[in-house]
């Protein structure tokens, strides 16, 4: 069975393409057939997986702004049928029909959102379309927001905490700002395919998320 994953949020720059790429590397490293797709006109996963070297395990990626400009073919727009996990990258400002086609044969939504009051503000708005008023069916979905960019000692963070507190979503991660993900972005490679001394303390952030992901996964 596929395990479909999908990365959320209107707000851009809250990280959803580091962790969908991360997310991917990950799987493959296990061994675990994987897809890539990106809806993002700026095809920021489509990009990491073309700096992806060849000796690193394979990712099929899907460019579903270019595909559809291209041909509009459906059995392009899907993952292989051996695919294991499917990891959705998706673009800011998502409308709420696309957003439906999106979430619907997903398993899982991921929500990234940093600790800037406008991020925070961005995020509740979106939660309220997404759960509130009902404009999405997330029923029997498993839904968890990952506290992305944090530095837990600022102010910035103690009023995201507040924010999540109120939610009935559960916080699945924490991740630190570090430039050792920019490094990984920038060579198409994952968070757990740098070395323990470059990323030690990022993948062990990482270990709740996909601890949880694991538990969650469909049966």
């Amino acid at each position: 069975m596929m395990n479909r994953i999908a990365l959320v949020n209107m707000k851009g720059g809250c990280g959803k393409t580091t962790i969908a790429t991360c997310l991917a590397a990950y799987y493959a490293n296990k061994g675990i057939k994987t897809s890539l797709t990106d809806y993002d006109p700026q095809g920021s996963s489509i990009n990491w997986l073309k700096h992806r070297g060849i000796n690193r395990p394979a990712i099929h990626g899907i460019d579903i702004a270019s595909q559809k400009r291209l041909a509009n073919l459906a059995w392009q727009l899907r993952p292989p049928l051996d695919t294991k996990i499917s990891i959705i990258d998706t673009p800011a400002g998502i409308e709420s029909e696309q957003l439906r086609k999106i979430i619907a044969p997903s398993d899982t939504i991921l929500i990234p959102v940093m600790q800037s009051q406008i991020d925070i503000r961005t995020a509740t708005r979106f939660i309220e379309i997404l759960l509130v008023q009902g404009r999405v069916r997330v029923t029997g979905k498993n839904i968890g927001i990952i506290a992305n960019r944090v530095y837990s000692h600022t102010s910035a963070y103690k009023s995201l905490k507040k924010f999540l507190m109120r939610l009935d979503i559960p916080l699945v991660a924490r991740l630190r700002s570090a430039q050792c993900y920019i490094n990984a972005i920038d060579n198409g490679i994952g968070i757990h395919e740098l070395n323990e001394e470059q990323a030690f303390k990022e993948q062990y952030q990482w270990d709740k998320l996909t601890t949880w992901l694991e538990e969650k996964k469909p049966l």
